[in-house]
């Protein structure tokens, strides 16, 4: 890499971070009843399965937070059903390994930036030790990640019955009753105690995601006809792992996209509430600005 190459990533990663952060505030803002209105939306898009295994538990994980966050017994009973979700991702038999190995592969990546006088040394060291030991800490933990959850047969039932319209009513579950109708502090405790063992995976996934998130390189394009058609291989992204796709608020059509390891294929529908195939934006003859941000460590 030159030094030309390496200031203008510099600025693309800056201008990634700076459109995630606003990204970010706003939608904070919005969860919290104030009136600004974000002026772009970010679209992510996993481009292989384990990414989009990672972005789903992150999802799960904020809504706990969330949820949490409140007193309401409704908003602790939604935190429950995702910590439900969680398990039911984690328990998969080759969940463990393909995080160890996803972790691995990430730190063979970074070690490729060794003597690259581009690279702070100090911070890459930091960085090629913190996944090493994630990675050495979810190997050495001996049963599968969400199995205690899956060993209290309370919980279980509970599981169960949310799988049930309405089951878990009170007079289907009235120890659940009971415990939700404890004190908040009392309830958020408990939770925390469940939560404590995926600590470690909270973790693996979060720096894998911000790696990768912070490798990315954006460029700006327009669609023809509500269609863009990228070649990876010419851009030297064949190994992308994750796309963003930033547009403007105002501009009503969602991105969908298709790809394979050489092809991104990127196509704009026009927003709907009714209609399962949406058809093609066609407004402005199909012509819609968009930034991308492709993501490869």
């Amino acid at each position: 890499m030159t030094i030309t190459e390496a200031t203008e990533q510099t600025e693309q990663i800056q201008q990634i971070q700076q459109i995630q952060q606003t990204t970010q505030e706003q939608q904070n803002q919005h969860d919290n009843g104030e009136q600004q209105v974000a002026s772009v939306i970010l679209y992510e898009y996993p481009l292989n399965e384990r990414i989009r295994t990672y972005l789903r538990l992150e999802d799960l994980f904020q809504r706990i937070n969330y949820f949490l966050e409140s007193d309401s017994s409704y908003e602790h009973h939604a935190a429950l059903a995702a910590l439900f979700q969680i398990c039911e991702i984690c328990v998969r038999p080759d969940f463990k390994s393909d995080l160890i190995s996803e972790l691995e592969r990430q730190k063979q990546a970074l070690l490729e930036f060794e003597n690259d006088p581009n690279i702070s040394e100090s911070a890459l060291n930091d960085t090629i030790k913190e996944v090493e030991e994630i990675k050495k800490n979810i190997y050495n933990s001996n049963n599968r990640l969400g199995q205690h959850i899956k060993n209290n047969d309370w919980l279980m039932s509970i599981c169960g019955r949310m799988n049930i319209p309405g089951g878990t009513c009170e007079f289907d579950l009235p120890n659940y009753h009971w415990w939700l109708s404890q004190d908040a502090k009392t309830r958020v405790k408990i939770f925390n105690d469940w939560l404590a063992p995926f600590a470690m995976l909270i973790k693996a996934f979060s720096t894998i995601l911000r790696l990768l998130r912070g490798s990315g390189r954006c460029f700006d394009y327009t669609t023809e006809k509500s269609i863009l058609k990228l070649n990876l291989g010419s851009l030297s992204l064949s190994n992308s792992q994750l796309a963003q796709i930033v547009v403007d608020k105002n501009i009503a059509a969602v991105p969908k996209i298709s790809a394979n390891k050489y092809f991104l294929n990127i196509r704009f529908v026009k927003t709907t509430l009714s209609e399962l195939k949406p058809k093609n934006y066609d407004e402005n003859n199909g012509e819609v600005p968009f930034k991308i941000i492709l993501c490869q460590l």
